[in-house]
């Protein structure tokens, strides 16, 4: 069954006569989402300043948007106090996962605030919560920050299934879900197993977000690319962890069966097959006796299995963190650095063999606009393992989809740069990479394309059933894989 998207209920509240166009344009990009917005806009006259209906709809909502401008607006709210921050208090008093923006301080030089303002300003800060800064001159600025952290909240309550609203036809296909007969629910075991995969409750997420572009994405790949790398090669395959990659396990496993060249085993040509994802490599231990081609089914690198996302890490889980705001992976610790060579080395050795060099299939958070589409990650682990794949020879293949071009992260979001602006494009002209992307009608990666023209990276374009997949890659890739 594909689980349902939870659309969220979004109250957005701040002063009307200075912020009415940017209240538009977060009101517009909430819709653009697919939630529901709450605004004053949309109350009736008699309605807009009673504080129990307020109070009502401000309980009822699962997401609340604080945005501050250049006005406290009148004290009529109870408590002498401004709507906007008789809002505010009732979020915080609720529970309610609340997303601040406050206007530049040099927007309120010269218009005079009133006192209560800055004191209403101290106040949010004081709550110890997340701030977005804007430009009063600009209500597109708002928008595309408000996107961004919109999706990452309301992402954060899917995973864990917080909120939101389901249609009623969801719930009507709950026949229809492949359940345990009366034996398997009462025993232990099995459920001791379900009860295992609470520990990776973001990739069980995940896996339905976007599903069908990764779907389409794993399709089109494998069946461009099944003849050169497992047929004719018979290349060594890493897959990564994560839903974007689980999708490409799965066409694959899809192939390994029923491909009638696969089926017939010759231990001289065998294929070696390493993950890091413990769904993947489940999925394939179920089947390893389907698979007579597959010498080999292993982690790389080794356990521990990190919880989330269900990872192994290896030497990385002993490795100490650093804040995103501390990194640059120019300067890596000498802890950090060790342990990078000694997983650089691992991959070496199970992917180049025999004067064959085999594949990585991984994926990155999103890969950022304002930086020349240099990726960006929101695990240090994860940056210590992505640097040593792209310090090792392997063939690069980036599965990503369309909405992680959409937008920058924020200064205050906790990701990794993986790479500096000049690495990455030293990257891409020097190592054997190709893209995987698929996005709907509406999406649109042209500037990322078109840098990735000016490269002189091959673009194969497939579209099947409104979704488009675009395959990106550069001539070292086709000379590892084609030729």
């Amino acid at each position: 069954m594909e689980f349902p998207k939870r659309k969220y209920q979004v109250f957005i509240s701040s002063t009307v006569t200075d912020l009415r166009r940017h209240r538009e344009s977060v009101i517009r990009a909430t819709n653009v989402l697919g939630h529901f917005p709450i605004a004053m806009e949309y109350f009736t006259p008699g309605s807009e300043k009673n504080p129990v209906l307020l109070e009502h709809l401000i309980k009822e909502s699962d997401v609340y948007v604080l945005i501050i401008g250049t006005k406290y607006g009148q004290a009529k709210a109870p408590g002498d106090r401004s709507f906007t921050e008789y809002e505010f208090d009732k979020a915080r008093e609720y529970g309610l996962c609340c997303i601040q923006f406050i206007a530049h301080d040099e927007d309120r030089e010269g218009v005079d605030p009133k006192p209560e303002l800055a004191r209403f300003i101290t106040k949010v800060y004081n709550e110890e919560v997340m701030v977005g800064r804007f430009s009063m001159a600009s209500a597109d600025s708002l928008a595309a920050i408000f996107t961004s952290s919109l999706i990452a909240e309301t992402d954060a309550l899917r995973a864990k299934g917080i909120g939101g609203w389901v249609h009623s036809s969801h719930y009507e296909r709950i026949s229809t879900l492949r359940t345990l007969s009366v034996d398997q629910s009462r025993s232990k075991i099995i459920n001791k197993i379900i009860d295992g995969f609470d520990r990776y409750a973001n990739l069980t997420f995940q896996s339905t977000v976007d599903d069908d572009l990764k779907e389409a994405n794993a399709s089109v790949f494998w069946n461009r690319f099944k003849t050169p790398i497992l047929i004719d090669r018979r290349l060594s395959i890493f897959v990564e962890a994560g839903s974007s990659c689980d999708f490409m396990s799965v066409k694959l496993l899809e192939i390994l069966e029923n491909n009638s060249s696969l089926r017939q085993k010759r231990e001289e040509n065998s294929i070696d097959i390493f993950f890091n994802g413990v769904f993947s490599k489940i999925i394939f231990d179920m089947r390893r006796e389907r698979l007579p081609i597959v010498r080999n089914i292993t982690y790389l690198p080794k356990p521990p299995i990190k919880d989330g996302y269900g990872k192994t890490v290896s030497i990385l889980d002993v490795v100490p963190n650093v804040d995103h705001k501390d990194y640059d992976n120019r300067k890596i610790r000498k802890d950090a650095e060790d342990a990078i060579q000694t997983i650089q080395q691992e991959i070496d050795r199970d992917l180049i063999v025999d004067g064959k060099t085999g594949v990585a299939l991984i994926s990155f958070g999103g890969l950022d606009p304002s930086k020349e589409f240099a990726p960006y990650i929101l695990d240090y682990n994860n940056v210590l393992f992505k640097l040593a794949i792209f310090r090792s020879s392997v063939v690069k293949i980036i599965i990503l989809t369309a909405r992680k071009f959409a937008t920058s992260p924020l200064e205050t979001d906790s990701y990794y740069h993986v790479f500096h602006s000049q690495d990455w494009k030293k990257i891409l002209r020097t190592q054997p990479v190709c893209f995987v992307i698929s996005g709907h009608k509406s999406d649109d990666v042209s500037h990322f394309i078109k840098e990735m023209s000016a490269l002189r990276y091959k673009v194969e374009t497939t579209e099947i059933d409104g979704i488009w997949t675009k395959t990106v890659y550069n001539q070292l890739f086709e000379r590892a894989t084609l030729r």
